[in-house]
């Protein structure tokens, strides 16, 4: 019989209950569906639908033709040919080591070898150096200090250089070990489940390291 008196519309504690529930659902739902949404500063007013639809993540336009995609920055005007993978001649390995020895060594080492945190270029395959000086040259890929070293950098500069470090020998060490308490899962094996390679696919060894490609 109390239940019955407790939940019924005539206890006043019952009933205004229920209306604070109410209204502060209302209220709640205006605050997220229509004041926030408004406030925002891309807002382009739509009426109350509009509002609601666009809090609650729908797009705004349905037909295909009337999306509008936008492309994406240019990620390279490099085009790898079968060429750029040949070694060098001896007059380009020559011509390469001096603009190499100029301009590159105070980074990346006399031998190709950084000891800084600079990537190791002894050996690197030439059309990959070819690529990322093109890459700085044209403004694909930033950094304010190769970008400024590669502006003045002819094609002819740039495939010289790639030919010497090509023909220096690549420093060979023993492989690094990790044991699964020095190092994460992460960087041992990477996590196949997201498409994550391991680190030390590319930051290991000596001719592996910060910065390494």
């Amino acid at each position: 019989m109390e239940d019955e008196r407790l939940y019924a519309w005539g206890n006043p504690w019952f009933r205004w209950s229920v209306v604070s529930f109410v209204v502060l659902t209302v209220l709640s739902f205006l605050v997220g569906f229509v004041v926030l949404p408004s406030v925002q500063r891309d807002y382009t007013a739509g009426g109350i639908w509009a509002s609601i639809c666009r809090a609650a993540g729908l797009p705004a336009n349905w037909g295909a033709g009337t999306a509008t995609d936008k492309a994406g920055p240019l990620s390279t005007s490099v085009v790898l040919a079968p060429a750029m993978a040949l070694p060098g001649s001896s007059d380009a390995v020559g011509r390469g080591a001096t603009i190499a020895l100029q301009q590159c060594s105070m980074c990346h080492g006399v031998q190709g070898m950084s000891e800084a945190n600079a990537p190791n270029l002894a050996g690197q395959y030439p059309e990959v150096v070819i690529k990322q000086l093109e890459d700085y040259k044209h403004g694909h890929r930033i950094h304010s200090f190769m970008e400024a070293l590669s502006s003045n950098l002819s094609d002819r500069d740039i495939a010289d250089i790639a030919a010497y470090y090509d023909s220096v020998p690549k420093a060979r060490t023993a492989p690094a070990r990790y044991s699964e308490s020095s190092a994460p899962a992460l960087v041992r094996v990477g996590d196949p489940l997201r498409n994550i390679a391991p680190c030390i696919g590319c930051h290991g060894g000596t001719d592996h390291k910060l910065g390494a490609p």
